[in-house]
């Protein structure tokens, strides 16, 4: 098992704000995947499996409202929202062998209501649900 490097989008890359925002992301899913992986690399899911699975993380949109922004227009600041593909691919022979689209949206007046409590939360969120979409899909197939 391997955790690939998160691949951006440009609208990503070139606005400073989402980088730094999609690198701390990145960070997160590292540092919670990484230990799960590790566990796994030291076990065979079937007696017939080898090789190496490559999970890839593509993050396609990516905006989080400012707390300035939530702060002094809350609701009105819109919506946060990260969509992210995730895509599980044998390394040797370069197979897709699963996807999955994880898309979480952090409500305009929730933030509002929360001064931007929920969107600060959404990597997280992001973070907890690929976690549990991978161990799932782990454990199913053991």
């Amino acid at each position: 098992f391997k955790l690939a490097d998160m691949e951006l989008t440009d609208e990503i890359t070139q606005d400073g704000k989402k980088l730094k925002a999609a690198q701390d992301l990145e960070a997160k899913l590292k540092s919670r995947l990484s230990p799960m992986l590790d566990m796994w690399c030291g076990k065979k899911a079937t007696p017939t499996s080898s090789g190496t699975l490559v999970i890839k993380p593509k993050l396609q949109t990516l905006y989080i409202v400012s707390s300035g922004a939530r702060f002094w227009v809350g609701g009105m600041a819109g919506d946060s929202k990260i969509d992210m593909d995730l895509i599980l691919v044998e390394e040797e022979t370069g197979n897709k062998v699963g996807a999955a689209r994880i898309e979480e949206t952090a409500s305009g007046m929730k933030g509002g209501w929360t001064v931007g409590a929920t969107d600060k939360a959404l990597p997280d969120l992001i973070v907890d649900i690929t976690y549990q979409y991978l161990s799932q899909n782990y454990q199913n197939n053991m």
